[in-house]
């Protein structure tokens, strides 16, 4: 499988918003990520599979884009979308204040835009190109239906999340580790970068990546990569 970082960045910092790509299976798609795939010269056609892990706008604001996008490209093949329960009704009202003029309502959005909604509980486990997508409940801020994901039993996607018995579990037991590490301090709704350092430690055959980064110093950190935008690696 090829991993690809498309986004590393908070929306405090310069870089793309946090999102990734596992072969044809694109991770959140935040504010400007449409722009960046196009930067990295990946094809929309490319992306068969689209995964929210929550409906904060840095996490799920260019949908809109994508959609269109793929429409005004002929994009011919089918986007299934997966993530929180309402995601279908979420993505409907985003349209509507994106673009809505009165007229449209999107309730055919399906079939416009070729698309099928999935709409998942924490726990809840379906399979993605033969391999299983699993989604875990994760703490995030009040009343926000976070999920995090680990796909084909060896890469976690936990963005956005403070620290909590799921991604504790996750940590220990999943081979890529792809975190949000937003300061360098864990609050309530964020993971911090000296306890992530820390975890790291513990599982050393595991590999932890930080990434929905703001700007500070990774000097000296041990067991912990800093991923640039658009980098790649195979897992």
């Amino acid at each position: 499988m090829k991993l690809r970082f498309i986004g590393t960045g908070s929306m405090q910092s310069k870089n793309c918003n946090s999102s990734i790509m596992i072969d044809n299976i694109l991770f959140d798609i935040g504010n400007g990520v449409v722009r960046q795939l196009d930067i990295s010269n990946i094809d929309l056609s490319s992306i068969d599979y689209l995964v929210i892990t929550h409906f904060h706008g840095d996490h799920f604001l260019d949908l809109p884009n994508l959609l269109l996008s793929r429409s005004f490209r002929k994009v011919l093949n089918k986007l299934t979308i997966i993530g929180p329960v309402g995601i279908r009704n979420k993505t409907i009202e985003l349209m509507r204040f994106s673009f809505g003029d009165g007229v449209k309502d999107y309730n055919d959005i399906d079939e416009k835009y070729n698309v099928t909604f999935i709409e998942l509980n924490p726990d809840a486990e379906l399979l993605v190109n033969d391999k299983p997508l699993k989604a875990y409940k994760l703490k995030h801020a009040n009343n926000v239906e976070e999920l995090g994901y680990v796909y084909d039993n060896k890469i976690a996607y936990l963005v956005d999340t403070t620290i909590c018995d799921n991604y504790n579990e996750i940590c220990k037991n999943t081979e890529y580790v792809i975190s949000d590490v937003t300061d360098l301090e864990t609050s309530t709704v964020h993971v911090g970068l000296n306890d992530y350092a820390k975890i790291a430690e513990a599982y050393p055959n595991n590999k932890f990546y930080a990434i929905h980064r703001n700007t500070y110093s990774t000097e000296n950190v041990k067991n912990v990569y800093f991923p640039s935008d658009n980098y790649e690696i195979n897992v």
